[in-house]
């Protein structure tokens, strides 16, 4: 629920340098879901790390394949000295259950590519890759040439090539520990993404898309609700073609595209191995919700194929003999592999929480408004009227009335619901008070404090007197006559968080 702060001021008109050490025996332990680990000598935690490049330390990360990307980073901290040639070295493990195996110079067939798929025979086993360390400055990255982990915090990360379809577990040794429990990563460049990509996926060729009507399952973001771009990878240079390009919902039943929820047809043009795309789309969709990737490619000279790989929970299903993509997929054949298919998606507008702010108009000069010929309050002015204020006398701000509450609130953002929340932002003398309340009753209104406190919830917003507060000075002592009293209110823009 958003909440709209309204903040009220009220007021009365009355070191040492680290030094280099050796690395003793060190062990580790896991910690906050395991994704912090510290470092213990001799009973005594020394520093730690923590894995900041993960949600969870089981998480897949998800990474563009290409070079020298940056597949795990942690933030190291805490540690009172140096550590000399702490960093022993990085290992790459093959994550892959199965891979692609297929020796032949022929394109395939879609009904051809499951045919070989075949177990891993290196799953769990390491791979050799080149690797560099990099470190974190000014949300850059740079070159970290030392093994050494400095007694200043510092967020140092893995920088390798990544290839499409690569799965690996990245475990890094730190003081002859291996962090064997962080942390995955894998190279796509497939499924939703928030860039059109542009570099060649470097996955197999094969996939014959003529006539074929091909999906790529993929599980849409947390935040997505719009697809704007749909685009698919060519190999070679072919004759112009028709194509078409969609978003299918999922057969959770089947595990197979269901109905056509958005497609458009537009010509793949001639040209060497690039990416095709449609542009300008705007099919709706739902966050964190399973759908498929669909491309019809008309006969072409010669057939039109793209890139697959065999990437880690990915589906693919394909049909024969179309010519355009239909409107329910009605069945197909399953293949565990992906497709070089992409959709550009966005997230929705974030709601807006802009507002307005009015008060009466029946104001006195230099007591509920400031100004020669003032008369739009712009202050609660809370004046005694008897030379002594009797104990819980309350008194409304100067414009206010049964009928006319002291705050009209008008609501011109894009939020369908809002909280209304009121805080004073200094505090009163003693035994002062401001009092509010959404209707003209002081009797329910509530005192307010330092503290925030809801004042109207989940309110529904119709850009007119959305919510009107009506306002009151609760004096609880006596005070001599001579003392002239009022209560201001400062009225911020407020803001909606």
């Amino acid at each position: 629920m958003k909440r709209l702060l309204l903040v009220l001021a009220f007021a009365l008109v009355l070191s040492d340098g680290a030094f280099a050490e050796e690395i003793s025996a060190t062990t580790i332990e896991y910690k906050d879901a395991n994704m912090t680990i510290e470092f213990i000598e001799n009973e005594i935690v020394i520093g730690q790390a923590t894995l900041i490049s993960h949600k969870t330390y089981d998480e897949v990360l998800e990474i563009t394949s290409g070079k020298d990307r940056i597949v795990i980073w942690y933030e190291f901290s805490e540690f009172e000295s140096i550590k000399e040639n702490a960093i022993i070295g990085v290992e790459f493990i093959d994550m892959r259950k199965e891979i692609f195996d297929y020796q032949g110079e022929e394109p395939l067939e879609e009904f051809e590519i499951n045919k070989h798929i075949v177990p891993n025979p290196d799953y769990l086993q390491p791979v050799e890759k080149e690797y560099k360390l990099v470190y974190q400055e000014n949300e850059k990255w740079l070159p970290y040439n030392s093994t050494n982990i400095p007694s200043e915090k510092i967020i140092i990360g893995v920088q390798t090539d990544l290839n499409w379809g690569e799965y690996l577990d990245i475990q890094l040794e730190i003081m002859n520990n291996r962090l064997d429990k962080h942390a995955m990563a894998l190279g796509t460049n497939t499924g939703f993404v928030t860039d059109a990509p542009v570099n060649d996926p470097g996955g197999v060729p094969g996939g014959i898309l003529d006539t074929w009507a091909t999906a790529l399952r993929d599980t849409s973001p947390a935040t997505a609700t719009k697809i704007t771009e749909i685009g698919f990878w060519v190999n070679a240079d072919t004759s112009e073609a028709d194509m078409e390009v969609g978003i299918y919902d999922h057969d959770s039943e089947n595990n197979v595209p269901g109905d056509l929820i958005g497609s458009e047809i537009g010509t793949k043009t001639t040209g060497g191995a690039q990416w095709k795309s449609i542009t300008g789309l705007n099919i709706s969709i739902s966050p964190d919700t399973i759908y498929w990737i669909a491309v019809q490619v008309d006969n072409t000279t010669p057939n039109q194929d793209t890139d697959y790989s065999s990437s880690l929970g990915t589906y693919v299903d394909f049909l024969s003999g179309q010519l355009s993509l239909p409107s329910n997929w009605g069945g197909g054949s399953s293949s565990s592999t992906s497709r070089a298919f992409y959709a550009v998606w966005e997230a929705a507008p974030a709601d807006t929480f802009d507002f307005t702010i009015s008060m009466p108009a029946t104001c006195t000069v230099n007591k509920g408004c400031l100004g020669a010929g003032c008369s739009t309050c712009t202050r609660c002015w809370a004046e005694p009227t008897d030379s002594i204020i009797p104990i819980d006398g309350n008194i409304a701000c100067q414009g206010q009335d049964n009928d006319t509450p002291f705050l009209v609130i008008d609501f011109t953002g894009s939020a369908s619901t809002f909280d209304l929340n009121m805080f004073l932002e200094e505090t009163p003398p003693a035994n002062l008070y401001l009092r509010v309340n959404s209707n003209n009753a002081l009797a329910t209104s509530t005192r307010l404090t330092n503290a925030s406190q809801i004042i109207i919830a989940d309110q529904t917003p119709t850009g007119t007197q959305d919510a009107n507060i009506w306002v009151w000075g609760e004096f609880e002592a006596y005070y001599p006559d001579d003392l002239n009293v009022s209560g201001t209110t400062d009225l911020n823009a407020g803001e909606f968080n």
